[in-house]
């Protein structure tokens, strides 16, 4: 089992170090950051030109209350509502006051914690991981995405707590160096310092008597080292059941494909991947057998197979069971996003020109989806077409539409958040109006109607839409 574990670690090179000694505990190199890097605390990978929203997004916002309120950000599990803030969590603008890398700290573990770990790398490189939390990070990001070596290169320069110690070791195995690795994990376990089960796992790396002797039980939520190290001792964790950033350890190449799959799904129903990457994965061979996800995929082919061919009678009749099949599994919107745009100008008959307007409704091209698919009169669309319009339906028709109908209508938006935004803290408004917008979805609809009414006079027209028309789609048909 030790040689494989090493295998999966990576190839040892030829010959270590001698061994420090006991009070040498090895540290590493320091990082050294690009010229014409951004300042931490206006680090940011979407200009204003982007985002629309002002460089001086944060700048009159104490940075402390601003870490504490992008922390408690909640996830809404609406993709318009959550895209609006991930778009604020990457926004390049000027720093806060006071002592800006807590807010990049907490912007880096909200893209963790809602799967985005690509931004979140790309963020860590784009401000350089300057802090040793910042290091923490960028280590666990680059271990959940399955690049030891970019892990190893961002770990501490001086560890200062026992799990830096936990990284330095990994990394000194990895590079081969078996007998620095083993002074550092003396020294680290003879204070005391180590939890038992990173502790338990190293030392089966590290202790040829070990070879047979089972693994310490794995804990309920394993950080990325533990889960990687269960890996390399060939006990891998199942995903399943931790938290989302992990779905992406099993979207790596060499897994199987319908572990890859199941991976896939789970991030583009939270929006961590893009539609278009979970059909491109749908596309890479037939399903082998019956059931609900293969016949969910068999359903998305047939269709794409009739939009590649431009076969108007043939995505007429492929689309009902595809689009079902992916509302049904809660990847409606991911599908839409990618699908309707290819639907645009194709001709047809009235059912499913109807679920083409749904779908398109829940695209980037919603007026435009009105525009070609609506049909006059029809009440089974008309606030979906009034909302793509940016305006309220004549007859809302329950809580819900009314609600947003009022959000659309002459509803004002609170006169703090409108203070904050005058105060160059509108960042800090739109934090709080995500937040109302987040207890809106889960049922409290009247918090729906100030938060949609800011977005709106802050200039934030489209995701006002795109909000409007996803809640009015997750209740029914538009």
């Amino acid at each position: 089992m030790r040689g494989a574990a090493f295998a999966l670690l990576a190839a040892l090179p030829a010959g270590a170090q001698d061994a420090p000694t006991a009070t040498s505990i090895p540290t590493g190199t320091i990082e050294v950051m690009p010229l014409g890097a951004p300042a931490t605390g206006s680090a940011g990978l979407l200009p204003a030109t982007v985002t629309g929203l002002p460089d001086t997004l944060w700048a009159g916002s104490r940075a402390s209350d601003l870490a504490a309120r992008i922390d408690a950000l909640p996830i809404s599990g609406v993709g318009a509502v959550d895209a609006l803030a991930e778009t604020l969590l990457l926004a390049e603008a000027a720093p806060p006051i006071g002592d800006p890398a807590p807010v990049l700290e907490a912007r880096v573990r909200q893209l963790i914690g809602r799967g985005r770990l690509q931004a979140a790398d790309a963020l860590l490189r784009r401000a350089g991981a300057r802090t040793t939390p910042l290091r923490r990070l960028a280590f666990d990001v680059a271990l959940l995405t399955g690049d030891e070596t970019a892990a190893c290169a961002r770990t501490e320069p001086v560890p200062e707590a026992p799990e830096d110690y936990a990284r330095r070791v990994f990394c000194l195995l990895r590079g081969g160096d078996w007998a620095a690795a083993l002074t550092t994990f003396d020294a680290v376990v003879a204070l005391g310092g180590l939890d038992p089960v990173t502790a338990g796992l190293l030392n089966h790396f590290l202790d040829p008597e070990l070879e047979g002797v089972p693994l310490p039980p794995p804990p309920a939520q394993p950080t990325p080292l533990q889960f990687r190290l269960y890996e390399a001792l060939g006990e891998p964790m199942q995903t399943r059941g931790l938290p989302l950033s992990f779905a992406h350890a099993d979207m790596l190449p060499q897994k199987p494909w319908r572990t890859r799959l199941d991976a896939a799904e789970r991030l583009a129903r939270a929006g961590a991947i893009e539609g278009g990457e979970l059909l491109a994965l749908y596309s890479e061979r037939r399903p082998p057998a019956s059931g609900r996800q293969w016949d969910r995929i068999a359903a998305v082919q047939a269709l794409d197979e009739a939009l590649v061919r431009a076969r108007p009678a043939a995505v007429a009749e492929a689309l009902p069971a595809a689009w079902s099949a992916m509302r049904d599994a809660g990847l409606g919107v991911a599908f839409a996003r990618s699908i309707a745009p290819r639907l645009t100008g194709l001709p047809l008959p009235a059912e499913a020109n109807a679920l083409a307007l749904e779908m398109g409704l829940l695209s980037g091209g919603y007026e435009a989806a009105v525009a070609e698919r609506a049909r006059p009169g029809d009440p089974a669309v008309a606030a979906g077409a009034a909302f793509a319009r940016g305006e309220p339906p004549a007859e809302p028709d329950g809580p819900l539409e009314e609600a947003l109908a009022a959000g659309f209508g002459d509803a004002e938006a609170p006169e703090e958040w409108r203070a904050m935004a005058a105060d160059d803290r509108l960042g800090e408004a739109l934090l709080l109006a995500l937040e109302d917008l987040a207890h809106g979805v889960e049922g409290d609809r009247a918090r729906l109607v100030p938060a949609l009414a800011f977005l709106r006079e802050a200039g934030l027209e489209d995701s006002a839409r795109r909000i409007a028309l996803e809640l009015l789609s997750a209740e029914g048909p538009a």
